[in-house]
């Protein structure tokens, strides 16, 4: 019974997450944010070749020193997931809108404030609407298919 409660309860975690947006920047053209909760969770834009991602890091949880090797990002064909070292679970752990390149993508922590998360497409000149599953524009006309 307790299982199937944690199950319920990362199942629900999980649905909300789903339910949060994504819209255009502000003032950046071509940037996109993924909202939460009325909170940022991270920014996103792409190339023909890539999705860049950008996410405040965790500034009160690193120390000053050597932050960056604090911090977790595992990029699989068909997953993100980022986290701090020795925490009990990821902060993002989410299937990525399609296939990615491991080998050509990337990660760093930029200013010791953000960190910025190079994902190389597998199908280049694919347009992406989200950087993960669930996580689409709302009200996008496009098809989808790079049109």
């Amino acid at each position: 019974a307790q299982a199937r409660s944690v199950r319920r309860q990362q199942q629900q975690h999980n649905d909300e997450i789903v339910r949060g947006s994504t819209t255009a920047h502000p003032t950046i053209k071509d940037r996109y944010v993924f909202s939460h909760g009325g909170r940022r969770v991270y920014e996103w834009e792409q190339t023909l070749d890539d999705v860049t991602v950008c996410i405040d890091a965790p500034v009160e949880q690193l120390p000053s020193q050597r932050a960056a090797s604090f911090i977790v990002v595992d990029i699989e064909p068909t997953r993100l997931r980022v986290g701090l070292r020795g925490a009990d679970r990821y902060f993002i752990d989410e299937v990525t809108f399609d296939k990615v390149k491991v080998q050509e993508s990337s990660w760093y922590l930029d200013d010791g404030r953000v960190i910025t998360i190079v994902l190389a497409k597998a199908f280049r000149g694919q347009t992406w609407e989200g950087v993960l599953r669930g996580h689409q524009r709302r009200g996008d006309t496009s098809s989808g298919d790079g049109g």
